[in-house]
C-alpha cells in the first residue's frame, strides 16, 4: 500500500466506525428487507413459496441473491450482512480519501472530505435525488457506488483500461448506476479532443463490455422487446409506477421546494470551494461529469414529466446527482482546510462552526455566505459574490417552508445555536493555547481542539437532556442503550406491527397468504409470510405492473393511479379502510388468502384470531 496513505489507515478504520453508528446499522433495512427474504428463498425454495411476487428474481440482482446465499452456508444472514456491509463501508470512505488527495495533496482535507461525506449523508443535506452516499444496510447500490468510486478515481488519474473495468464491475453490481456513469466517462473520452485516442476507446469499450454483457445486454434486449409489444402506454406505467408507486425516485415536481432548496445551498457552497481550491488539471473532468449529471436530470424530468418516455423513466437518470453530491463534499473539505490553516481568525471560526453544524443547512448558507464574501474581497472574483449574495436568499426560503418546525422547535434550535458558538469558540480557543505553548503538531492540535469543542458541543446537550427527561444520570448502560438502537444485527420486536408480526411468525401456517395494509411493507421479512400485495413488491417487468396495480386497484378501492407525493402512507391507510367485508372476501377467493389484517378502529365481521391496540387480524372463512 502507498506509503502516503499508511498513516491514515487507523483514523480511516475510525472513521468507518464512526459511520457506521452515525448512519446507522439495520439489519433488514428497506430495500435490504426485500433482499433478505429473497437469500432465504434461494436457500429454501419452499419459502414464500405462494407469494406471487417472491417466487421472482430480476436478473440483475441474483448475482446479489447468490452470493449472500453461500456466504450464509458459513456465517449467519445477519452476520453476513454486516460484515459485508464493512468492507463496503470501508472501502467507500478509502475511496473518498483517495479521490481527495488527488484533487489536493492536502491530508486535513482528505480527512475532513470523509467526514463531511459521513455527517451530511443520509436524511440530512443533499436530499435531491432519492439516493445516499452512504445507506443503513448493504444493498447492490452500496457495492455498485464503490466500484463507482474507485472507476472515477482512475478517469482522474487517466488509467482508461482500470477505469472501464471497474465500470463494467459496477454494472455488474448495479446496472443502473454503472450503465449511465460509463456513458458520461466515455462521451468525456470521445469528445475530449486532446486526449482522444480511439484505439484506446475501442479497448476499453470491449474490456466494458466483457464485464457487463451479462446484466447490461439480457436487459436491454428485454427491454426492446417491451417497446415492440407493450401492453400498457407510456403514460399509464410512468402514472401506475411513477407517480403512484415510487415519486420519490421518479418525479422531481412531487419532492418538497426544501429539498431543492438544500440542494442549492450546498452545492453553492461547494462551488465556493470549487472555483478557488484542488488542482485545476482535474477542475475541467469534475465540471464535465457534473454538467453531465445535471443534464440527465434534466432529461429525467423532460421526458417523464413532460413527454413521457417509460424506458427514459426507467433509467432513473437522477440516480446521477449522486456524484455531485459526492464531489461537493469534497471541494467543500477542500475550502473549509484552506481556511482554517490560512484564514484569519473569523475564518477559522466559522469554518469550525460549519464543521460542527454541517446538518443544518439555513446555518450553513449564512455561514458560506461570509466565507464567501471573504474569498470575493481577497480574490476580486464575480463567482464568490454571487455565492455571497445567493446563499442568504436560499436560507430564508428555506426557513419559509420549514417554519413550521422552527415554530415548533424554537427552543431547541436556540438552544443548539448557543451550544454551536460555545463548541466553535471552545475548540479554537483550545487550538489557540496549544499553538501559542508549541505543544505536539499541528495534527495533535487539531485534534485536540476539535475534542474539546465536541464535547461541549455533543456530550452537554445529551448531559442535559437526561436530567430534563429525568431518564436517569449518563451512564454505561444508557449509553449502550443508545447504540443498540444505532446497530442492530436483528429485526427489532417493538411496535404493535412488529408483535402482530411475530405472533403471525409463530401461530400461523407458513404457506398462509396475508391480505395486509399495503403500506405495511416488511410483513414478508418480519412476518415470513406472502401477501397479496404491497407497496415494495417492485414492478419490474411490465406483465408484474399489470399484475400489481390490479391488485393494489382491489386492495385500495382505486380507479386509476393517484398522484401522490412522497410520504403519502395517511392517503393509502385512508383507502385502505374503505375495504368492505365483501371484498375481502372476494380478494381472499381469487388470491387465496387465509387471514387480513387491519388497522385499529377497522371492524370486521370475521373470526379474530389476534389483536393489540394497532392491529386485528382476522381469519377468512374459505380463504387460502
Amino acid at each position: 500500500m502507498n506509503d502516503r496513505i499508511r498513516p491514515f489507515l487507523p483514523l480511516l478504520l475510525l472513521l468507518t466506525a464512526f459511520s457506521v453508528v452515525f448512519v446507522g446499522y439495520h439489519y433488514g433495512t428497506g430495500d435490504g428487507g426485500y433482499y433478505v427474504y429473497q437469500i432465504k428463498r434461494q436457500v429454501d425454495p419452499s419459502f414464500l413459496a405462494h407469494d406471487w411476487f417472491a417466487t421472482y428474481v430480476w436478473y440483475p440482482h441474483a448475482f446479489f441473491i447468490k452470493g449472500m446465499a453461500r456466504l450464509s452456508s458459513l456465517l449467519p444472514l445477519p452476520a453476513a450482512f454486516f460484515a459485508i456491509h464493512l468492507i463496503e463501508r470501508f472501502l467507500m470512505l478509502l475511496a473518498v480519501f483517495l479521490i481527495a488527495r488527488r484533487l489536493s495533496d492536502d491530508s486535513l482535507a482528505s480527512l475532513l472530505g470523509v467526514l463531511i461525506v459521513v455527517v451530511t449523508n443520509f436524511k440530512y443535506g443533499w436530499p435531491l435525488g432519492g439516493n445516499d452516499l452512504l445507506y443503513t444496510t448493504v444493498i447492490p447500490h452500496t457495492l455498485g457506488l464503490a466500484a463507482a468510486l474507485y472507476a472515477l478515481l482512475a478517469f482522474l488519474e487517466e488509467k482508461r483500461r482500470l477505469a472501464a473495468a471497474l465500470l463494467g464491475l459496477t454494472t455488474f453490481l448495479h446496472l443502473l448506476l454503472g450503465m449511465n456513469l460509463a456513458a458520461i466517462l466515455f462521451a468525456y473520452w470521445i469528445f475530449h479532443r486532446k486526449g482522444r485516442d480511439w484505439k484506446s476507446i475501442l479497448v476499453c469499450g470491449v474490456l466494458y463490455a466483457a464485464l457487463a454483457w451479462t446484466t447490461i445486454f439480457p436487459v436491454l434486449a428485454h427491454q426492446w422487446s417491451h417497446l415492440t409489444e407493450s401492453r400498457l402506454s407510456d403514460t399509464l406505467y410512468i402514472d401506475i409506477i411513477g407517480r403512484f408507486r415510487s415519486p420519490h425516485h421518479y418525479i422531481p415536481s412531487s419532492w418538497p421546494p426544501q429539498d431543492f432548496l438544500t440542494f442549492l445551498i450546498y452545492l453553492a457552497f461547494s462551488w465556493l470551494g470549487f472555483e478557488t481550491m484542488g488542482a485545476p488539471d482535474f477542475r475541467g473532468k469534475v465540471r464535465f461529469l457534473a454538467l453531465a449529471c445535471f443534464l440527465f436530470a434534466v432529461l429525467g424530468t423532460l421526458f417523464v414529466e413532460v413527454v413521457p418516455v417509460a424506458f427514459v423513466m426507467k433509467l432513473q437518470l437522477f440516480r446521477m446527482t449522486v456524484f455531485i453530491k459526492f464531489f461537493g463534499c469534497l471541494y467543500m473539505a477542500l475550502l473549509l482546510a484552506e481556511r482554517l490553516r490560512n484564514g484569519l481568525a473569523l475564518d477559522r471560526l466559522a469554518s469550525i462552526a460549519v464543521l460542527l453544524e454541517l446538518r443544518n443547512a439555513p446555518f450553513l448558507a449564512l455561514t458560506g455566505a461570509f466565507l464567501a464574501f471573504r474569498s470575493y474581497r481577497s480574490s476580486g472574483k464575480a463567482s464568490s459574490l454571487c455565492v455571497a449574495a445567493s446563499l442568504p436568499l436560499l436560507s430564508a426560503a428555506l426557513v419559509y417552508f420549514q417554519r413550521p418546525m422552527w415554530i415548533r422547535d424554537a427552543h431547541v434550535f436556540a438552544a443548539t445555536l448557543l451550544l454551536l458558538i460555545a463548541g466553535s469558540v471552545a475548540t479554537y480557543a483550545v487550538w489557540e493555547a496549544i499553538r501559542r505553548l508549541s505543544i505536539g503538531t499541528a495534527k495533535t492540535r487539531w485534534l485536540v481542539a476539535a475534542g474539546a469543542g465536541a464535547a461541549i458541543t455533543l456530550l452537554v446537550p445529551f448531559a442535559a437532556l437526561e436530567r430534563v427527561t429525568a431518564r436517569g444520570e449518563l451512564s454505561a448502560d444508557r449509553l449502550i442503550d443508545v447504540l443498540s438502537h444505532r446497530v442492530e444485527f436483528g429485526i427489532p420486536v417493538e411496535s404493535d406491527w412488529d408483535r402482530l408480526c411475530e405472533w403471525v411468525r409463530t401461530h400461523t401456517p407458513e404457506d398462509a397468504v396475508f391480505i395486509i395494509p399495503p403500506q405495511n411493507e416488511d410483513f414478508r421479512l418480519r412476518a415470513e409470510r406472502a401477501v397479496v400485495a404491497d407497496l415494495k413488491s417492485n414492478a419490474f417487468e411490465e406483465s408484474q405492473t399489470i399484475e400489481w396495480w390490479e391488485r393494489i386497484r382491489r386492495l385500495l378501492n382505486l380507479d386509476s393511479p393517484p398522484r401522490l407525493r412522497p410520504g403519502y402512507s395517511d392517503f393509502i391507510d385512508a383507502r385502505y379502510r374503505t375495504l368492505e367485508p365483501a371484498q375481502i372476501r372476494s380478494l381472499a377467493r381469487d388470491y387465496g388468502a387465509a387471514y387480513a389484517v387491519t388497522p385499529a378502529g377497522m371492524d370486521m365481521d370475521f373470526p379474530e384470531v389476534f389483536s393489540n391496540p394497532g392491529f386485528h387480524l382476522y381469519r377468512l372463512p374459505g380463504g387460502g
